[in-house]
């Protein structure tokens, strides 16, 4: 994720012509699906391991604080006024595009108000039936005319890319297949027949997508056909393969690393994201970079740049975790302190 966040925001136009690009770009394609998918896994992991009372107002309470911080991410100025009573239509458009976190907290809403109403065997059904039929009515809204000059909010739901950077239609596909498929790759039982079907129907997916729909050059790549989300999501299920491979080598059950990596990848998604991009009060690597060197980065200088990057969110990200352990008044206070902060500049100031 961070590679290619930082190779998307700072390769220089020339890099973009190389063959060698095409198939990194193919690759970095499939990094937001495998989020998603993830995040639908791990939600069926939570819901599964967590059948209280209160289930439906906690895990509902965390997923409207990650809506919230989505959004937060796409604030262009720290004004509500200069966005709304302005009329900047860029700034609308950006604060009003759909992003990862986005897809995640909507998709898990709905999920989770089903699971507190049905069993999570006929949420699951729901689920794959849903994901279905994103996967069958995507060239539906590929004939759509104008797609491209949706007005926000309606771009960043149903919108071509790049134009929305992660259209809920059709990426929820991949948070409803992570949730369908999550018992099944968290069962204890058999975990090396499940690796081998895992590989064997992820290959296939990608084999199907590739041999339907040719991969051509990037540009291409980034419209959404029902095979290009088969070579994605096969790319997606072959890469779970991999790790649970890894994992029965090393750790012997899958579900502690993925739970792992639920509780890691917010923090690490949301601070490489404000150290590339910048957020509402910081101007972020990319600003910088744009007053300094317009040209672009050569691939050896986007490649330091990314390992800088990946040190430093974790450097952070680690710090943060050692005052939430060590001093969790005081992580509550700063916390507290800045969101306070923001929403009263943000919703005062002209």
């Amino acid at each position: 994720m961070v590679c290619a966040h930082a190779s998307w925001a700072l390769l220089s136009a020339d890099s973009r012509t190389a063959v060698l690009w095409y198939g990194l770009d193919i690759l970095f394609g499939c990094v937001a699906p495998i989020y998603l998918f993830l995040s639908g896994v791990t939600l069926r992991y939570a819901l599964e391991s967590d059948r209280g009372a209160d289930t439906l107002r906690r895990h509902t309470r965390r997923l409207v604080r990650l809506l919230l911080l989505g959004v937060w991410l796409q604030i262009p100025i720290l004004s509500v006024r200069q966005i709304f009573w302005n009329h900047e239509p860029t700034a609308l458009a950006q604060l009003l595009d759909c992003n990862a976190l986005h897809v995640i907290a909507l998709v898990g809403l709905l999920l989770v108000a089903l699971g507190h109403l049905l069993a999570l065997r006929t949420v699951a059904v729901i689920a794959a039936v849903l994901a279905l039929a994103l996967l069958l009515t995507e060239p539906v809204l590929g004939l759509l005319p104008g797609r491209e000059l949706l007005v926000p909010p309606f771009r960043g739901l149903f919108g071509p890319q790049p134009q929305a950077t992660l259209p809920l239609f059709p990426f929820a596909l991949y948070p409803l297949a992570g949730f369908v498929l999550g018992t099944w790759l968290l069962s204890g039982a058999g975990e090396r027949v499940r690796v081998a079907w895992s590989g064997l129907v992820g290959g296939s997916l990608v084999a199907l997508g590739f041999l339907l729909d040719a991969i051509a050059p990037a540009a291409d790549f980034w419209r959404n056909s029902p095979w290009y989300l088969l070579f994605r999501l096969g790319t997606v299920i072959a890469a779970v393969a991999v790790a649970q491979g890894w994992s029965l080598r090393r750790h012997g059950s899958l579900a502690g690393v993925v739970e792992w990596i639920g509780r890691g990848s917010l923090g690490v998604y949301v601070i490489h994201l404000v150290l590339l991009y910048g957020s509402p009060v910081s101007i972020g690597l990319v600003g910088w970079q744009r007053n300094t060197l317009v040209e672009g980065s050569s691939p050896l200088t986007v490649a330091l740049v990314a390992a800088g990057l990946l040190l430093c969110t974790l450097l952070v990200w680690w710090c943060w975790l050692q005052l939430r352990r060590g001093r969790p008044l005081v992580a509550l206070a700063v916390k507290q302190f800045f969101w306070a902060a923001f929403w009263g500049m943000f919703l005062s100031r002209p």
